[in-house]
């Protein structure tokens, strides 16, 4: 709502309003480019607003408009706490930073907002080309998903609300420090789970035993990255078939040619093996199912022939 800033600066600022949105394009492009590698959530970039600009100026901050140092702001979000110093380090490499805030560990009983900020200029090439942004500081806040959720949820109340509220920024206080727990929990969810022994779980315990066997029959190097859907998967193959995983590797011993087969993958290998030794079985069974069935798989298995072309998905 301009009217509430003095037509001059409004006026000024406008001008200079247009040519920050250069700025923020490059910037945010760049960013993108160099923390590709770190794989960030989101990379958010916007241009400061009038009334904020503004407010600096009348708490003093600043004697002129471009000594302000987030007239240009960016955000980037990561999954992980770990992720924020690797980030600093690739800014560093790739930008000149001229400062950064909030990348010490803070008072261990407060858990007020603490997310790196960095303040630092355009890259020397852009500049060489547009000198007239030469003057240009921004400002880069790092922070993680679920720090990223709640800054997006109290800003407005608690930064810019009609009131000041003890209780509100308490609770904006409190929800960090739980969500700081949540943070550590899940960047080390398989060392905190294995705190306390695992309970016997049929269904898991079977997904796992499937996991072990095919890597014993195939290789360890051979198996899949995501090896919780390849059991799922081949779980799915078996109960069609009507055996148990511990019966496979009977079959795998008369089916050396399927198991060496350097054109299929683990899931096409025993898929393979189910049916050249049940296929009778997996006919009948099949019934309102299908099965994914790889180009490679159909040219080694002639045993395709029979099988019902509805229950089968080729790509």
């Amino acid at each position: 709502m301009t009217e509430r800033v003095p037509t001059s600066f409004a006026a000024k600022y406008a001008d200079l309003e247009s040519l920050l949105r250069f700025g923020v394009d490059e910037l945010e492009a760049r960013l993108k480019a160099s923390l590709s590698g770190l794989r960030p959530v989101a990379i958010q970039a916007r241009v400061k607003s009038i009334e904020s600009a503004y407010a600096k100026f009348q708490r003093g901050e600043y004697a002129k408009l471009e000594d302000v140092d987030d007239l240009v702001a960016l955000r980037a979000v990561f999954l992980h706490p770990s992720d924020l110093p690797k980030a600093i380090g690739v800014i560093r490499q790739n930008f000149e930073v001229l400062l950064v805030k909030n990348d010490e560990a803070g008072k261990p009983h407060e858990f007020n907002y603490r997310q790196p900020h960095i303040s630092f200029t355009l890259p020397t090439d852009y500049l060489a080309r547009h000198g007239e942004l030469s003057w240009l500081k921004a400002e880069l806040q790092l922070t993680t998903y679920i720090q990223h959720a709640l800054q997006e949820s109290v800003h407005d109340v608690i930064y810019k609300g009609v009131g000041f509220s003890w209780q509100e920024h308490r609770l904006d206080g409190r929800l960090r420090g739980l969500l700081e727990i949540v943070d550590s929990v899940l960047e080390n969810v398989a060392n905190v789970a294995k705190i306390e022994n695992e309970p016997k779980y049929e269904t898991f315990d079977k997904r796992n035993e499937i996991i072990a066997t095919s890597a014993q029959l195939l290789g360890e190097s051979r198996m899949p990255t995501d090896r919780r859907r390849f059991a799922i998967t081949i779980e799915r193959f078996l109960a069609i078939a009507a055996i148990d995983i511990g019966d496979l590797t009977a079959l795998a011993e008369k089916n050396s040619d399927i198991v060496n087969a350097l054109s299929l993958n683990p899931a096409d290998k025993i898929l393979g093996i189910l049916l050249r030794e049940r296929l009778d079985v997996m006919i009948k069974r099949v019934k309102g199912k299908k099965i994914f069935v790889s180009s490679e798989l159909r040219e080694f298995l002639p045993e395709f022939d029979k099988f019902p072309a509805g229950n089968l998905i080729s790509i």
